[in-house]
């Protein structure tokens, strides 16, 4: 419970960095609709769904935030699920990893009064780099890192051996930093 409750907090944090960024000068007297449209892993995936489903819960709560998630079932359903939400005139609308990279890239230049934030994907990595659009970056090295030299100590104590699990691998993934990182973290 405490890695997953440090982990909703910093989803909490990144979505509410992002809704005062969208929200700008704007009058506290309006509500903040943001829209966020998850990738095909669902709201209950243990990962950047489920923590950027909380992170909006809270912003609702604690700022008064409108929210709407829209569900995507493929990858075909990301421009659609995008476009509707901007088309609905939601001030932010978040897209939850980099798997919708290009729909970003293809929507948001169609809606230049709307924001966007991607998740994991800068923005400048985007072929037409849309100035509405901001990406929230992690840096899964640096944990690794730590993470290594942590197991690297454990593992030497008690079995000898290490081995990670990581997820899908997908070009432009930050799986291989992550590992390499961690190898680097083992002590010598």
């Amino acid at each position: 419970a405490g890695r997953v409750g440090r982990l909703v907090w910093l989803a909490a944090a990144l979505i509410a960095l992002a809704v005062a960024a969208a929200a700008g000068a704007s009058s506290r007297e309006a509500s903040l609709r943001v829209g966020l449209v998850t990738d095909i892993g669902g709201l209950h995936d243990r990962g950047f769904n489920q923590l950027s489903y909380a992170g909006l819960k809270r912003a609702e709560t604690k700022l008064g935030v409108d929210g709407r998630v829209v569900l995507s079932k493929q990858n075909a359903d990301y421009v659609p699920n995008l476009a509707s939400l901007a088309r609905q005139g939601y001030d932010l609308v978040i897209a939850v990893g980099f798997l919708m990279s290009d729909a970003v890239d293809s929507v948001a230049p169609k809606f230049p009064k709307t924001k966007f934030a991607i998740i994991d994907v800068d923005q400048q990595a985007l072929k037409h780099k849309p100035k509405n659009v901001r990406g929230l970056i992690f840096r899964e090295q640096e944990g690794g890192y730590l993470i290594g030299y942590l197991a690297g100590v454990a593992v030497t104590m008690i079995t000898g051996q290490l081995g990670k699990l990581t997820g899908i691998p997908v070009e432009g993934d930050t799986v291989l930093a992550e590992l390499v990182s961690l190898v680097r973290g083992l002590p010598q």
